[in-house]
This record gives C-alpha cells, structure tokens and sequence, in this order.
C-alpha cells in the first residue's frame, strides 16, 4: 500500500488482528502456569478477546471479525480520529461544546480518562483547545474513530459477518462494555452476545461502570492482557489491584517475566 511497516500495522485491518492474537497469546501463557479467570472484562476491541477467553467466540472467528471491521472501517469511514484525555467528564464535555466539528466522548474509562471520537479535524481541534488549557490529551494511534455515528456505514456492512461466526455459551461471567449491555445473563446468553457486538462499532464503551460491577462482587484482581497495560493504569485509577503483562519499554520480556511472578505471589 505504499505506507511504511509500522504505518501498516496502525490501520485497523491489521492492527485488530495483531492486538486480539497478543492478547490471547498472553492468556495461554497465563493458563500454562495455573493462572485462570474467574470473569472477563473488554473494552471495544478488547470485547473480541474477552469473547474468546469466555468461550463464546473461536480464535480463529474472533480474528476473521476483527479484521473484517477493521477494513470496512478504513474502506467506509471519513476521515476521523480519537485521542485519550486526561481530565473529568464536566471538564472533558465543557471543551468539546465549544468544538464547531463533531466530537463526541468514546469511552467512560475512568473519573480522569476519556476517550474522544469524531472527525480528523475535530479531534484535532479539540486536542489544541484541551492542551491550551493544560489538559493532557493525547491523539490515538488508530485509523479511524469508532464509537460514533460516523462508523454508521461500517456497521451495518459488518453484520453479516457477525452472523456468520459461530456463537458458543460462555463459560465464565462476561461483563461487556458495550453500551448498556453489563454482565450476560445465565439465559439467552448467545443472543444477548450477538446484539452486544452488532452494536460494538457505534455504542458508547463503559470500561468505568464494568469494572466497578465486578469489584461488587468481590473479585479484586485484575490482569490486563493489552500490549500497553493502559487498562491496568485506568483500574488501579478506579481504586482496583491490577497487573499489566507488557509494556512498551527497553526490555518488555523482564517486565513481563516480572508481572507474572507478582501475579504467582498474590493470587491462590
């Protein structure tokens, strides 16, 4: 395509495949060493993986699905960013009322970390104004902006190949962040799991409110198998104990290496 390696590997056709096989790569490893979950938390393309540690998608499905919304994205949708901003809700929706193109909130991940969505020059726009007031925000390294009206088209090209997935009961509790959705029932499992991902492109991520669920019920350890552990810094934000596997870093086998030996010391 003309782009440079890394340049490929930010859009989201490629991209989604390499995060989802990372992700389970580091499960396997986990389970390997007697290290299960009790339930799974995902957040946007994180649900895909939370699906498969569940049971509910294959490997080999989830990855096929990914891929597919990741081109139809770049192939339909205008030109459009997201960027993280460290500031709370009031403050993160003040300055983007004052943003002419739209932008919108993505993700609800913690009280001082949100996601916003919308076009290429709105999210830009909105980055200038949050930093001229000291507002850390930071644009996202992804193609598109999800979580808005603006996937609208991609959507609804998706669907068939969401249909087209075989769709398994899950064996552990699935919390979803998928809009509204929260833990799957014990009945209608498989369907509330379909209708949760035929809405996952365009609905809004509660990461926030799921996590909180799961520390009611008194589960308090949390591992984030991202290639970041972002999502283990936005837990221990929401007063959680949570352990990130990997980290960009001068040598990320250690750090690994490091995580799991804390995670073999605190839990049973």
């Amino acid at each position: 395509n003309g782009l440079a390696p890394e340049a490929t590997l930010t859009l989201s056709q490629f991209s989604n495949p390499a995060i989802l096989t990372v992700s389970l790569a580091l499960l396997e490893i986990l389970r390997s060493v007697g290290l299960k979950p009790n339930c799974t938390i995902g957040a946007s393309l994180g649900e895909y993986g939370s699906l498969v540690s569940a049971g509910v998608l294959s490997f080999e499905d989830a990855v096929e699905l990914v891929y597919e919304f990741g081109r139809l994205a770049v192939e339909t949708t205008l030109a459009s960013k997201m960027a993280a901003v460290l500031a709370d809700q009031e403050t993160v929706e003040g300055v983007l009322a004052g943003v002419k193109d739209p932008v919108e909130i993505a993700n609800y991940n913690s009280q001082g970390q949100f996601v916003i969505t919308g076009t290429k020059r709105g999210v830009e726009q909105a980055v200038l104004d949050f930093n001229a007031k000291g507002i850390v925000a930071v644009p996202l390294r992804i193609s598109v902006g999800y979580h808005c009206h603006l996937v609208n088209t991609c959507n609804r090209q998706f669907l068939p190949y969401l249909d087209r997935a075989s769709w398994r009961t899950p064996l552990l509790d699935v919390y979803s962040t998928v809009g509204e959705s929260g833990l799957f029932p014990k009945k209608n499992s498989i369907d509330f799991a379909r209708t949760a991902m035929r809405n996952m492109l365009v609905e809004k991520v509660h990461f926030q409110k799921q996590v909180e669920a799961v520390q009611k019920t008194g589960q308090t350890v949390f591992i984030d198998l991202s290639p970041t552990s972002v999502m283990a810094d936005l837990v221990h934000d929401l007063g959680g104990e949570a352990y990130g596997l990997l980290r960009p870093s001068d040598d990320e086998l250690l750090y690994f290496m490091r995580s799991v030996l804390c995670l073999s010391m605190v839990l049973p």
